[in-house]
């Protein structure tokens, strides 16, 4: 935002700067962008100035995406503008270039490692899961949990209440999801259910338990791994050892999994711009169906036609040797 006394000389001043940096830089500012503002002169010095500046004149508020720039909050009416474009263009959901899955990937795995907030969600909600199956004696929230609600019955085992709140729902939901990744390490196995609770490798017993006497049950008895340790009995996330939770771990866990891309370094080494890799990246997975060069649209996009047999490159070179008082060789 550049700021002038409203005259002629001052609007010169004011623009010749510009001007320069746009000889220098080949930068040149965007006049069907840009506004410019009077206050306090006559309609007829407003003309010259416009005439001058050959830029359109703005209103208050100022607008940014069509969404007035002021600190009180905003309405739907104020927001519709950039909804329409966004609903308009190349953003709109039915238009999508790349699937969602896909860019919730992590960058080794071909995605952008953006966080899908239902699986932050989710990893946020298993938190509660793992403190029921912690039994957390400091929690006043799980004593609550186990006296009011489950009324001493195993979280793995109950069904979910029809008249029970949405909270309370969206955590019952979620078991199966932890039944994959929370398991409980036997110490004493005074905490843990013999039935519902992951503390066998095959999962919960009740779920898989076999008829008396048959060939199945010896079996199941000889897959038992690992006899009790002896002390309390440790609730692990994942695969790790440590009885400890954290929502990033959860996520990490409980998120979709994919093969590392052979081509990661090739699109997100130690010095790239972000821009380029993008595109790169897009490249990559097949979005870029076109392989015209947008240069001089005449042509296939290579290597050497962008550097040496565009006509668009051509003139730069041109104009580069010039200026340096140069001579192309003879036959290029």
């Amino acid at each position: 935002m550049l700021f002038c006394h409203a005259d002629g000389k001052s609007l010169s001043i004011l623009l010749e700067p510009l001007g320069k940096f746009q000889n220098w830089f080949g930068l040149k500012m965007n006049h069907a962008k840009s506004n410019i503002f009077f206050g306090g002169i006559s309609k007829e010095d407003i003309d010259k100035l416009r005439d001058i500046a050959k830029i359109d004149e703005g209103k208050l508020p100022i607008r940014y995406l069509g969404v007035p720039l002021v600190s009180i909050e905003l309405s739907i009416d104020d927001c519709q503008p950039l909804i329409e474009k966004i609903l308009g263009s190349e953003l709109n959901y039915n238009k999508t270039k790349v699937a969602w899955d896909v860019v919730c990937l992590p960058k080794d795995k071909g995605g952008l490692v953006i966080m899908r907030s239902s699986d932050w969600n989710k990893a946020a909600i298993l938190r509660h899961l793992w403190n029921l199956a912690n039994k957390d004696k400091y929690s006043i929230w799980v004593e609550w949990t186990y006296k009011v609600l489950l009324k001493g019955k195993n979280v793995w085992e109950i069904d979910i209440p029809n008249d029970c709140s949405w909270c309370w729902r969206d955590i019952l939901k979620l078991r199966d999801v932890a039944r994959k990744h929370i398991r409980v390490d036997i110490g004493n196995g005074e905490n843990c259910s013999l039935w519902f609770e992951s503390w066998h490798h095959l999962g919960p017993i009740a779920r898989r338990w076999p008829a008396s006497n048959s060939q199945a049950l010896l079996e199941l008895k000889n897959s038992v791994l690992n006899p009790p340790r002896g002390g309390e009995d440790k609730v692990i996330l994942g695969n790790g050892v440590h009885g400890t939770f954290s929502i990033k771990k959860a996520w990490d866990t409980t998120r979709r999994r994919n093969s590392k891309v052979d081509w990661y370094n090739i699109v997100w080494y130690h010095h790239h711009i972000p821009k380029h890799a993008i595109l790169v990246w897009v490249a990559i997975l097949g979005i870029i169906q076109d392989a015209t060069c947008r240069l001089c649209n005449s042509a296939t996009e290579s290597l050497d036609h962008l550097f040496f047999s565009c006509s668009f490159t051509n003139e730069i070179w041109s104009r580069l040797m010039r200026r340096c008082s140069l001579n192309p060789a003879q036959g290029d």
